[in-house]
């Protein structure tokens, strides 16, 4: 049997959150960039603690989600799980998969990005309670027991922990005590808005690749 000439390279990148600050977003215009691969699907893998309702169940699982790109010396593959910031175990797995990762984290207004995350978690079945300040309450409740959280989403209480999911400054220092300083990238929703050219622009410097303008952004949720 002849030998494969390749050696299969690592993921390259991780946008790993916030949610709701526009990951949808740059995952979908990163990869609009001609040496640049991102898969759809959000794996979820590196988040043992969080990964109960995933697909990717196996790291054969994982790996197909990227199909030949990561054969490919000239592709610079990345993937998007909004849960890997506030995850307790994801910023560790990932070091121990790839130390030279690169990691992009999106920030967004925490009142904003909550109130958008409690209406995402209503619409996908794992929040009962239609009230954000009521959900709000509940989070002691929540994580010391059961009460007033649903059958399946008991093993990934986490997600309702409305407070400690947007506690930046804690995610972000895992990340970077973990990693380098310089693996780190840290952008922001206002230029999602506002500076879009110049967000692409240092995004792709930050993965080491040329410019791709882009000429037409899309709303992506």
């Amino acid at each position: 049997s002849t030998k494969k000439k390749y050696k299969m390279k690592k993921v390259d990148f991780f946008i790993i959150g916030a949610q709701r600050a526009g990951t949808s977003f740059l995952r979908y215009h990163l990869n609009l960039h001609p040496k640049i691969f991102i898969p759809k699907q959000e794996p979820i893998f590196w988040c043992k603690d969080m990964n109960d309702l995933s697909e990717i169940k196996t790291f054969n699982d994982y790996i197909n989600l990227f199909g030949n790109n990561l054969e490919d010396e000239n592709k610079v593959c990345g993937e998007k799980s909004g849960n890997y910031l506030f995850s307790a175990d994801a910023f560790l797995n990932i070091w121990d998969y790839n130390k030279d990762a690169k990691i992009i984290a999106i920030l967004r207004n925490p009142i904003d990005a909550i109130i958008s995350y409690h209406n995402i978690q209503k619409l996908n079945g794992f929040e009962h309670i239609n009230d954000v300040e009521k959900a709000w309450d509940l989070q002691k409740i929540r994580s010391e027991t059961n009460r007033e959280v649903q059958y399946f989403v008991k093993k990934e209480k986490l997600r309702l922990q409305y407070k400690y999911i947007y506690q930046y400054d804690i995610h972000i220092k895992k990340f970077i005590d973990k990693f380098k300083k310089n693996q780190v990238k840290i952008v922001f929703y206002d230029d999602v808005l506002n500076n879009k050219k110049k967000l692409f622009e240092e995004l792709f410097a930050f993965l080491k690749l040329e410019n791709h303008a882009i000429e037409d952004f899309k709303f992506v949720n």
